[in-house]
This record gives structure tokens, sequence and C-alpha cells, in this order.
């Protein structure tokens, strides 16, 4: 992805990525919703199918999920602060050099 980015920079032309001032073609209205109403209750009841919104006890899973919501940045950060074990660094440690190999050929 970076080589290819790097031959069209190389070339004067600037790729889609890295024009920040274009527009997206569309725009994906959940992704917006979210970050609105992560935590209401209708955001949430909507995320369960209408066939389980008149099973007894879904308020309680309803307002669970509202109780463990986060922001999209607040993911972002429990993800960076979870501890790599020595096995996910191993399989971390083969991706990369598994993408290293394919960039080299």
């Amino acid at each position: 992805m970076a080589e290819k980015l790097n031959k069209l920079l190389m070339q004067g032309i600037l790729p889609d990525d890295l024009n920040f001032g274009k527009q997206p073609d569309e725009l994906d209205i959940n992704k917006i919703k979210y970050n609105a109403f992560y935590r209401q209750y209708d955001y949430h009841l909507s995320n369960i199918p209408k066939a389980l919104h008149k099973v007894p006890g879904i308020e309680q899973l309803v307002q669970e999920n509202m109780k463990n919501a986060v922001s999209p940045l607040e993911a972002i950060e429990r993800r960076r602060l979870v501890e790599l074990t020595d096995d996910d660094e191993e399989n971390l440690n083969v991706l990369y050099n598994e993408e290293e190999k394919g960039h080299n050929d």
C-alpha cells in the first residue's frame, strides 16, 4: 500500500487516500448515528432483531449494552492499552515478516 502511494507521489499524482479535501462518494449513516447516539436506548434496541423486542427481559439486555457502550475514541484507547501476550507478539512477528516478503518480491 505504502509503495503504491509513494509511486504515485513520485509521479506527481496525489492519491485519493491522501486527498483530505475530497468528499467521499457515499457516507455511512450508521457510523454517523453511532457517534451521536451510542448511549441512547432506542439506538441499542434498533440493533436487536425486531423479533426479539417482545422477549421478556430485553430491557435488561438493552440497558447492559448501553452501560457498556464506549465512544469510538474510547474503543481505540482500550485496544491500545491491551498488553500483548507472547503468542500475540509471535503472531504479529509472523504477519510482519510475511508482509515484508511481499514488499521485497
